[in-house]
């Protein structure tokens, strides 16, 4: 077929041209199929294609040096290197087509060493400073005990500023440390400052809570955070003066009655009992309580003379004293004085310990004459009048009991036995009654 085109052309060229340019026509096809042909016979040659190979490598054609290469082996199997070749422009093809997902798994590989450096020198860093961080901790308590207060401040601010990472106790040691420097400085608000960081780290700080306490002192503070951190002292100490003076005093301006208070207002009077204002603090307390024990006695009656002469609630709690603890002169006296105010002449439990206490010191003959006058004070109270006629029933009743008891023992000297069952009169020589048969000595 091609024989048959290529004879068509020159037939064609030769009725289309000129005699000249028939043979220029016919001379460049000639060569060009030359040319070809030449190529054809190359094209078996070995050494061609392994030359072509060898050029497509170098222009990084991989792929084409791949299969000349392969061409050529076929061509020359005992020779190994071309198929070496032919293996080295395949790998080549393959990375030169997947050179970006290399290009990334490189840079992931790269980045990821780079990462593992800087961990490993970051893992140093923080030894670094942590070593760093022990140093300047002790550098700061040598500084405080050597008595350098001053520059113990001075090198813990600093490090404060560091890239330390402080534990909580590094963090109570650091303010405790500031805390004690500057009270040894005798800047007392910056002591107080740094105390309660301290506290607020590690509640059970003795140290702190003391330290912390004579800031208050020294400062006069009576805050309630003061006052706690007085009161916690005081649990340790019971018998500080100061403290027990401090609390006292801040108690005392507060009319504070509750049992804090009422602890240090009895220490302080069993210290000092002519303190009039723990004296009273306790009366006041008393009162409201309604404390009838007998130690409160002398207390309300001091009270009574030196401060409270006109207190009503202060005399009707030391009356029920008087009567619980059976002082019946003095409730004879009181319970007189009560009565004889307007205000209390009706009380009719008053009028029954006025009458107890009449009784109980033989003075029931004395009560006439006074409910005679009180009477005439008041002529318009039924009241008095009926507690007139009570007394004359009681006096009445008194003297049929007193006469009862003389009745007694002038039977019992005579020698009479009287059964206490059925009151039949028995002889002294007598066991039993003679009458009910019940036992005459029960």
């Amino acid at each position: 077929m091609k024989k048959i085109f290529f004879v068509f052309l020159v037939l064609m060229s030769f009725v289309s041209f000129s005699e000249e340019k028939k043979k220029d026509v016919f001379d460049s096809i000639f060569e060009r199929k030359l040319e070809e042909e030449k190529l054809m016979e190359q094209k078996k040659n070995p050494d061609f294609i392994i030359k072509v190979a060898e050029e497509a490598y170098k222009n990084k054609d991989y792929k084409k040096a791949s299969e000349n290469y392969l061409t050529a082996y076929t061509m020359r199997p005992q020779n190994m290197k071309l198929k070496m070749n032919h293996y080295k422009a395949e790998a080549m093809d393959f990375i030169d087509r997947f050179k970006i997902a290399f290009y990334i798994v490189g840079f992931i590989m790269f980045f990821s060493f780079v990462f593992k450096i800087i961990s490993v020198y970051n893992a140093g860093a923080e030894n670094r400073l942590e070593k760093g961080k022990d140093a300047d901790l002790i550098k700061i308590k040598d500084e405080f005990l050597k008595g350098n207060y001053e520059n113990t401040v001075k090198i813990t601010r600093s490090i404060l500023d560091k890239p330390y990472s402080f534990t909580i106790p590094d963090k109570y040691f650091i303010n405790a440390t500031l805390a004690k420097a500057y009270y040894k400085m005798g800047v007392y608000t910056n002591a107080k400052k740094y105390a309660m960081n301290g506290i607020r780290m590690k509640t059970i700080s003795p140290e702190l809570h003391d330290l912390l306490c004579e800031i208050f002192i020294k400062t006069n503070d009576t805050s309630p955070m003061a006052i706690k951190e007085y009161e916690i002292k005081l649990q340790k100490n019971p018998s500080d003066t100061k403290i027990i003076n401090m609390l006292f005093d801040y108690y005392v301006a507060r009319k504070d009655i509750n049992d804090s208070a009422m602890n240090i207002y009895n220490k302080i009077y069993r210290y000092n009992p002519e303190n009039l204002d723990a004296a009273d603090m306790i009366c006041l307390r008393g009162i409201r309580k309604q404390d009838l024990d007998p130690a409160m006695i002398p207390i309300y009656e001091k009270v009574l003379e030196k401060l409270r002469p006109d207190d009503n609630k202060l005399k009707s709690t030391l009356l029920k004293c008087y009567v619980s603890n059976k002082k019946h002169e003095q409730a004879y006296k009181f319970a007189k004085d009560f009565l004889s105010m307007k205000e209390f002449m009706e009380d009719k439990n008053l009028h029954k310990i006025f009458f107890d206490s009449a009784k109980a010191t033989g003075k029931m003959d004395n009560l006439k004459e006074f409910y005679t006058e009180l009477r005439k004070k008041y002529p318009e109270s039924v009241f008095l009048e009926n507690m007139f006629d009570e007394h004359e029933k009681r006096k009445e009743g008194l003297d049929i009991e007193n006469r009862m008891i003389k009745d007694k023992n002038s039977i019992m000297e005579q020698g009479i036995k009287i059964c206490p069952v059925c009151a039949h009169i028995n002889t002294s020589e007598q066991k039993f009654c003679e009458k009910c048969g019940k036992p005459l000595n029960i």
